[in-house]
């Protein structure tokens, strides 16, 4: 329909930059004690546990680097709009891939360990997911066009998710679903909303007044924690890192049926970029932006 995008009301699915929300909420009760990254994470859980298959526990460490060691699986991830997901802890506790692989040895990515780390957050704060990043991050930012899930009723405003081949300019729509592993993909949000964050990232967890995450914590959260092979880019907390015109640079990347997107910072300078669309990830679309915001803002030297 050739909608324009208007920064601060067109939202976006935003896929995986989602962890980078849960895996704030989850630095954030660790400074309040109320949560170890070393400790084994059935410490936290009710309701199912983690089977010892290794002698080594899965800790929260693990999870924000990938390196719990879960199998992967995405059948039955998603439901139809129209359709009632389970609580979050209730579709874990029957989802929950198996244990293969002895923690904090292997990368290997999953959504389900970052929907675990969500749940532990259900448990420790004693506030359903949603709720809880609503008053201790969005509030204090001032993301007012923020949540996790597709709010009802559908705001006017989401983008349209659109695939690759068809009638409609060369592409299809779909439709927007529901995400059962909310906290690993499910934020539905704004550039000019994302910008804020950004901005607390970079500022030692700190923006204008309102804080959410002290300095040390950022500084934990910010540094590398698991690289596989030296010479490889590695993982922070809940942030990828890689490097690119000369300089190391932290983010995520999203994507969902629909939907794209990239979160790129460079805490050193205080600068970054964001960057969504609503159609599937295809490199051919994305690298030339991505590369050209390279060039602009951190030239080779």
């Amino acid at each position: 329909s050739r909608v324009p995008v208007d920064p601060d009301r067109t939202r976006y699915r935003v896929a995986s930059i989602s962890k980078l929300f849960t895996a704030t909420a989850v630095m954030q009760l660790v400074e309040q004690n109320k949560l170890d990254l070393n400790a084994d994470v059935n410490t936290y859980m009710g309701g199912f546990r983690i089977a010892p298959t290794y002698p080594e526990p899965v800790t929260l460490g693990n999870i924000l680097t990938h390196t719990a060691g879960f199998d992967d699986r995405s059948l039955g991830i998603g439901a139809p709009l129209s359709q009632m997901v389970e609580p979050l802890g209730e579709y874990l506790a029957k989802s929950m891939p198996p244990r293969v692989l002895p923690p904090g040895k292997m990368f290997a990515y999953s959504n389900h360990a970052f929907g675990l780390a969500g749940h532990i957050v259900e448990s420790v704060s004693g506030q359903e997911f949603n709720t809880y990043v609503k008053a201790n991050i969005f509030d204090r930012l001032g993301m007012s066009q923020s949540t996790f899930g597709v709010p009802y009723p559908v705001p006017q405003d989401i983008a349209v998710p659109y695939f690759k081949g068809g009638e409609e300019g060369g592409f299809t729509r779909t439709e927007l679903d529901r995400m059962r592993f909310g906290p690993a993909g499910d934020l539905i949000t704004t550039a000019g909303d994302m910008a804020p964050f950004m901005m607390a990232q970079m500022n030692h967890g700190t923006l204008v007044e309102q804080s959410i995450l002290q300095p040390a914590t950022v500084d934990t959260m910010q540094a590398r924690h698991f690289v596989q092979v030296e010479g490889l880019d590695g993982w922070a907390y809940g942030f990828m890192e890689g490097r690119h015109n000369g300089i190391r640079w932290i983010g995520h990347d999203g994507a969902w049926l629909g939907f794209c997107s990239q979160l790129v910072l460079h805490p050193e300078t205080k600068s970054g970029f964001f960057v969504a669309y609503n159609a599937d990830c295809h490199f051919t679309a994305s690298a030339p932006i991505r590369n050209g915001l390279f060039d602009l803002l951190w030239p080779s030297r």
